[in-house]
């Protein structure tokens, strides 16, 4: 292919209803048609059809794909184009491009533009890079040496998301779409003596976790690394080339920094995951890294200051505990130290680096490749940089490692080695290196590299860091995330589906992730899961090393069942191991002025560092996580076993205090997924004093509203939700009067008036939530190291302020009573009688009294009795909040709060990965083929022709049609949904209007191997050729169009910069609308054009070309010979009422007895009511015509041809709402 810079793709776009056509140059044997959520392949012919309908025409150079978002239950498609880009370079045959304008153009009315705007500016950024098919085989997403192996990386990119819609279509994306890569580029052409060399540096940034700095740190569960870079120095000759890969990424654990202005640039490293529970990640890190590039040396650049000691000796850690790993090993180089000043860093880096690294150079070597393919020389291992951010430090060391090597490389090519020669290589990649980097920190960090030689410029560059940082990185995080995903990751369907399919049907349509999440009982089993939740107001936490709370701590985690006396009964249901154990502190330091502004983490080590030692005493426990808002403290820990079951942890902090700006009243929460359950705990500590009612009922709702965890999560999306703390509810009851139910333990007579219970009866706070019985002493206000409640001069009353509740998703179903699990009714709930339990407190009873008022408040009808027919019902997965062990305190007397522990099992389901794909291959054949189209031919020639109007009569029961093309053979149905396509099939070898029929689906179905067939060439595009006519119905004439309002009249959505040669390129929004009325004066006019208008047609819902014949008779040859010029038949009624044709009506009025009087239709005119001379069918279509009488029969052709039927009742018309002038006719010939 040899690359034309120009605009090879045209866009055809209309509004009324929403459609786009996309023609390319290079292809002109086929045209794609986005309409109603689907995608057609049509034939030139085709094309040329309903080309005439769209009146607003762009070009672009190429297309990225489309964008899919989810919003809620609905779709919106974004076609990306690039409309302006710049060229880098050429590489052998293949040019490369830099995208510098990005137009996304609306598939249908989107409810929000924000949504994308963002990600049109990042695509303009001038970051991503394309580059025109190689007939050379040249791939820009893949090194030198990848290429030659053909291997498959798709982890640089960056616009696979963007495929999978056309894909599904069977559209064949490497034929309609370029593939782009995030990074920079750098080529450039050197001579040397005789010979010409390209000089090339490619830095690609991986996909995999990408994102701005202080929003991506470390390391996820896949072990992928925030700010992974593969930089590749190539040198090509004629016919040879030779390369050298380095890698950078973050260190691969769990660790992240907060960007705040106040700092002063200090962004203190905090550790999200325990020690242990990093191990599993950071493993899958270096096997990735092992498999792809083989052995590696970790140049580890960390220092000691700001806290990059602890980080670094962490790395050291894990990598030392590698085993099974050997080809992994680290030099630890400091650079701030060593590099001091900046002058002599070569010579330092010569002197002491470069000794440590030398052997594994040379061990390990470069990419060489000669003339005709022949590999000379591999690269069998990379180096693997690290710096804090792997900007600036990376950045530098690489390009002297690269600048090593360049000698090597140009002997290697046979070029010659002389002093000017090295001078001018090393003067071309040291400034390649330069912009690299500048590039690599404009995209991570927003600002260019920190050079270290001047002190002003790097002040200003952090400057501009920290303003990036904390005012627009979140946006272009956002950005990031649709381009990459391409749907919401909020939505509760979205968070299912994490959470049950594999990654690869994230992508799958929404329908089908619905219909595989609602089958989730078919490939889970249930797992008991015994869960530890405990809350303490340590009251500054000052006596951590007393010895009396050294003892205690045991008393409260481990034995409080035990001395409460309810552990004697049975001793081995509580000896067995706790699975998770969850602490929760309030008031950890103490709530003054500086530990607000900046709490010291020192109490919050210690504390889980004792924590730690006293949950081991047994079984060992591990720190999954820990999170501090100023005194609140939330501990996960966790047993060993679980660790590789556990993934996508999130903290998060809310502040209520002061109206939300301070952090002494707030709460913390983590969240986490176990096998395909989702558990999050909350520890909040609520606003105090006795009339305080309201503003704790604030502030809970607020946490609510404000806890949001990553990929979306909030507390309605987690099936499991426990809160703990001091909520400070307190009992509404004088003081003597409240001791004395307390001394005659009289605790329904307390909780009638206590504020917690009150508020919840009255649902404005903790609405289904379930909490065990309060069947011990109120735990505050006790005078300290004493059992006495307050005796202060404020002698408060005593209260349960310190309580654990929780949740479980949902009491009712989502979608009424259908999927209700059986449950004993609320008349034969007893303690007695069904055994929910070993506590008195049971929270059976309590769920079913909710349930009775919610059925009573949303259902207005009883539940169904428990049927064995129920969906997907087994009794294994029989509903239940929670099985309540033991709900009580102990007696820990170093604060002014006695803790509260409660002890749950809970059901978590893991997943049976081989019953998980024999669901979804159930549910996929359900569904149907993507390609929502049938194909009918008639079974054997008859006197009687078969209808269009019959046959969408006889196929209106399964569906919406959207899309008809008649041939003379064959006639091809798309409907709007697969299930339909499906239901159709009923109608094979059926009559339909007297003319026998046979259905089938256009792509074969069930697929080969799990795979749909495709062919090369749509089947529209395979008959375009033989003299066929064609009759093309659209969703506009069918009726079943989805019109949209005149405001969402948006043609497009441009981005991109003035200045192509800007680096940092300025967004611009281009948006082009038209108000109803200019709409139908736009109309009036192209009316008057001498160019007829033409209905668009609806696409098909998935184009999958059939690779077997077509069914039906193939056309035959005549004996008798057509004639040269035969008679023009004359137009065929209508069966659909076209635009601008409709009938009269109150929106549509007649003209009136004033208006000039029509003349009478000419010989070659239809008449009243027909078309107009403009209108006339062509010879390569059948164009609908109006309604009017029966046209008398011509005479029969050569070959069998339908004729169309009259128009009647039932037939499908165009809604009247949006009208279109219908063309004038042509003035009198003089």
């Amino acid at each position: 292919h040899k690359m034309v810079l120009s605009k090879a793709l045209r866009v055809w776009r209309k509004t009324r209803p929403r459609s786009v056509l996309l023609e390319s140059k290079q292809f002109p044997d086929e045209a794609l048609l986005f309409e109603s959520g689907t995608i057609a392949v049509l034939s030139s012919v085709e094309a040329d059809i309903i080309r005439r309908a769209y009146r607003d025409c762009a070009e672009a150079y190429g297309c990225l794909g489309v964008l899919r978002i989810n919003s809620g239950k609905r779709s919106f498609g974004f076609l990306v184009l690039v409309t302006k880009c710049r060229s880098v370079g050429k590489i052998r045959d293949a040019e490369v491009f830099r995208v510098t304008q990005a137009t996304l153009t609306p598939l249908n009315s989107p409810s929000n533009l924000e949504m994308v705007q963002d990600v049109g500016k990042l695509l303009a950024s001038g970051h991503f890079y394309f580059s025109h098919p190689s007939s050379q085989g040249f791939d820009l997403l893949r090194s030198a040496q990848s290429n030659n192996d053909c291997k498959e990386n798709s982890h640089f990119f960056w616009n696979r998301s963007l495929f999978v819609y056309l894909r599904r279509f069977g559209v064949d994306c490497e034929r309609w779409l370029f593939r782009v890569m995030c990074g920079n580029v750098e080529i450039q052409t050197v001579y040397a003596g005789e010979k010409q060399v390209k000089a090339a540096l490619i830095s690609r940034i991986s996909c995999e976790r990408a994102g701005t700095r202080f929003n991506v740190r470390g390391t996820n569960d896949e072990g992928h690394v925030g700010n992974f870079v593969e930089t590749e120095l190539a040198l090509y000759t004629e016919g040879s080339v030779a390369s050298f890969v380095q890698t950078r990424g973050l260190v691969p654990l769990f660790w992240e920094q907060i960007s705040n202005i106040q700092s002063g640039g200090v962004h203190k490293i905090k550790f999200s995951r325990g020690y242990t529970c990093s191990q599993p990640a950071f493993e899958r890190h270096f096997e990735w890294c092992l498999l792809h590039y083989g052995p590696q040396l970790c140049v580890n650049l960390l220092g000691q200051r700001n806290q990059e000691n602890a980080l670094s000796d962490a790395f050291q850690k894990h990598l030392q505990e590698l085993e099974s790993l050997y080809c992994v090993d680290m030099v630890c180089f400091d650079y701030h130290y060593n590099c001091r000043g900046g002058s002599g860093a070569k010579a330092v880096l010569t002197s002491q680096l470069l000794p440590a690294t030398e052997e594994f150079i040379l061990t390990h070597g470069f990419f060489l490749a000669n003339g005709g393919g022949t590999v000379a020389k591999r690269q069998t291992g990379t180096m693997r940089s690290n710096c804090l951010d792997c900007l600036d430090r990376t950045n530098h060391v690489q390009t002297f490692f690269a600048l090593h090597l360049l000698p090597a490389l140009l002997a290697a090519l046979d070029v010659s080695c002389k002093a000017t020669i090295m001078n001018r290589f090393e003067q071309v990649f040291t400034s390649e290196w330069t912009r690299s980097g500048d590039a690599l920190s404009q995209f991570y960090a927003g600002s260019r590299a920190l050079a270290g030689k001047t002190k002003l410029r790097d002040g200003a560059r952090s400057v501009q860091r920290a303003f990036v940082n904390n005012f627009l990185d979140s946006g272009k995080q956002e950005a990031i995330t649709t381009l990459l995903l391409g749907t919401a990751s909020g939505t509760e369907l979205a968070q299912k589906a994490r959470a049950l399919l594999d990654p690869a049907d994230v992508f799958s349509p929404l329908p089908l992730q619905e219909a595989l999440c609602e089958r989730w009982k078919d490939f889970t089993a249930p797992e008991r899961l015994r869960v530890c939740v405990g809350t303490w107001n340590v009251n500054g936490g000052r006596h951590l090393r007393s010895i009396a709370l050294k003892q205690s701590l045991e008393d409260w985690l481990l034995d409080a069942p035990f001395h409460s006396g309810v552990g004697g009964e049975r001793p081995d249901v509580f000896k067995t191991e706790t699975d998770v154990v969850v602490v929760g502190f309030q008031e950890l330091v103490g709530l003054t002025a500086s530990n607000i502004v900046s709490p010291s983490p020192s109490n919050r080590k210690e504390w889980g560092e004792e924590l730690q030692r006293v949950l081991s005493r047994d079984h060992k426990y591990v720190l999954l996580t820990a999170e501090q808002l100023v005194g609140i403290c939330l501990y996960v820990f966790i047993r060993p076993k679980l660790i590789p079951c556990i993934r996508d942890v999130g903290v998060c902090a809310v502040k209520t205090g002061m109206s939300g700006k301070v952090g002494n009243k707030g709460a913390v929460g983590i969240s986490f997924l176990l096998h395909s359950t989702s558990l999050c705990f909350v520890c909040a500590h609520l606003a105090a004093h006795q009339s305080k009612v309201v503003e704790r009922n604030s502030d809970y709702l607020e946490i609510c509203k404000r806890t949001v965890f990553g990929q979306g999560q909030s507390l309605d999306t987690c099936d499991y939700v426990f809160w703990c703390g001091d909520f400070n509810y307190r009992i509404d009851l004088p003081n003597s009067v409240a001791k004395d139910y307390i001394l005659q333990r009289r605790w329904d007579n307390l909780c009638r008036q206590e504020q917690l219970i009150k508020q919840k009866k009255l649902r404005k706070i903790f609405h289904g939530y379930v909490e065990g019985s309060l069947t011990f002493a109120p735990t505050y206000k006790y005078d300290q190291f004493s059992d006495d409640y307050d005796t202060s001069e404020k002698c408060r009353t005593p209260a349960w302020c310190d309580r654990v509740l929780w949740k479980r998703k949902t009491f009712l179903p989502e979608e009424g009573a259908r999927r209700w699990t059986p449950w004993p009714e609320a008349s034969s709930v007893d303690a007695g009688d069904v055994d929910f339990g070993l506590h008195p407190s049971d929270a059976a009873v309590v769920y079913v009294r909710e349930l009775e008022e919610l059925r009573a408040a949303k259902l207005k009808e009883p539940a169904p009795s428990a049927s064995p027919e129920q969906d997907h019902c087994s009794s294994s997965h029989v509903w239940h909040p929670g099985r309540l062990l033991f709900y009580g305190r102990a007696e820990l007397k170093t604060s002014d709060h006695r803790p509260v522990v409660a002890l749950l099992e809970v059901d978590v389901y893991r997943i049976d990965y081989s019953g998980r794909s024999a669901v979804h291959q159930e549910v996929v054949l359900a569904h149907g083929p993507p390609d929502a189209t049938v194909l009918i031919t008639e079974q054997s020639p008859s006197e009687t022709e078969l209808k269009i109007s019959s046959l969408l009569d006889a196929l209106k029961p399964f569906g919406d049609v959207i899309l008809v093309r008649a041939m003379d053979d064959f006639t091809l149905v798309t409907f709007r949904h697969s299930p339909s396509a499906l239901a159709a099939l009923t109608l094979n070898n059926t009559e339909v209007d007297g003319v026998a029929v046979s259905v089938c689906l256009r792509s074969q179905w069930p697929p080969v191997s799990g795979q749909l067939l495709s062919s090369d060439k749509p089947l529209g595009a395979r008959h375009a050729s033989s003299g066929h006519r064609l009759k093309v119905l659209t969703s506009e004439a069918l009726g079943t169009a989805e019109m949209e309002p005149e405001e969402d009249d948006i043609m497009e959505i441009s981005f991109g910069a003035d200045d192509e040669g800007d680096r940092e390129q300025r967004a611009a929004i281009e948006v082009s609308s038209t108000s109803g009325r200019e709409r139908r004066d736009t109309d009036s006019q192209l009316a008057d054009s001498s160019k007829p208008s033409r209905p668009p047609a609806p696409p098909v819902a998935r184009a999958t070309p059939d690779p077997t014949p077509v069914p039906g008779p193939p056309p035959q040859a005549s004996d008798e010979t057509p004639p040269a010029d035969p008679p023009k038949r004359p137009p065929r009624p209508l069966e659909t009422a076209r635009p601008g044709l409709e009938r009269p009506s109150e929106a549509n009025p007649p003209s009136s007895s004033s208006e000039k009087p029509k003349r009478p239709p000419r010989a070659h005119e239809a008449k009243p009511g027909g078309l107009s001379p403009l209108d006339r069918p062509s010879e390569e279509s059948k164009v609908v015509p109006s309604a009017s009488p029966e046209p008398p029969k011509r005479p029969p052709r050569a070959h069998k041809a339908k004729p169309l039927d009259p128009p009647t009742s039932q037939s499908p018309t165009i809604s009247t709402r949006h009208k279109i002038a219908p063309p004038r006719p042509p003035p009198p010939k003089k």
